[in-house]
């Protein structure tokens, strides 16, 4: 029996190690939109204040909407998100991106007076699920990598020979997420 490299120009594109990954980052970027989400929700619904500023929201994103095409949202999200090729660090910025998600899916929540787990829920099953899963591809592929170069595993072979086949799926993800999006917002694909 041949015990193949991790490294190896032939091993496996989804291998264990690589799923794994995928599933706790997947995991990790909803759970810190749905606590942001609720974070922001709460603040929403308990002060004036907080009242104004998801009615706010609302307006700005209600705004925003009149202008959006599919290119707008995959350029969009595609900028949100590009740097996830780097490994490691850029994770901790794009957290930041994930948490003003929350943040916002929150403030939306609380101006429609739907709880939040239910805001979250309408938005993914369409759109938000291709994202995260986009999103979750690259900082997989990213993190996957990083740790090959450390432990000097094969990280330029997966580079050579795997590594583009994440950027395809993050790339048509997206732009699929994004034709959906700009569908469901305008009723149309312009």
């Amino acid at each position: 029996m041949v015990v193949k490299q991790v490294g190896d120009s032939d091993s496996k594109y989804f291998s264990t190690a690589f799923i794994i990954l995928g599933v706790l980052v997947f995991a990790c970027f909803y759970a810190i939109i749905t606590l942001s989400a609720y974070q922001y929700y709460a603040l929403g619904i308990t002060s004036p204040q907080g009242e104004a500023l998801a009615n706010q929201t609302e307006q700005n994103i209600e705004q925003q909407r009149l202008r959006l095409t599919f290119f707008s949202i995959f350029v969009n999200n595609i900028s949100a998100s590009f740097y996830l090729v780097t490994p490691f660090i850029s994770l901790v910025f794009f957290l930041i991106v994930l948490f003003n998600t929350g943040q916002v899916i929150g403030l939306l929540a609380a101006a429609t007076g739907i709880p939040p787990f239910t805001y979250i829920l309408r938005i993914s099953i369409p759109v938000a699920f291709l994202e995260i899963l986009a999103y979750t591809i690259l900082a997989s592929e990213s993190a996957y990598l990083g740790a090959l170069a450390i432990t000097r595993s094969g990280a330029k072979e997966r580079l050579k020979h795997q590594s583009w086949k994440s950027w395809t799926l993050y790339l048509v993800l997206l732009l699929i997420a994004a034709i959906v999006e700009a569908y469901l917002i305008n009723g149309k694909i312009s």
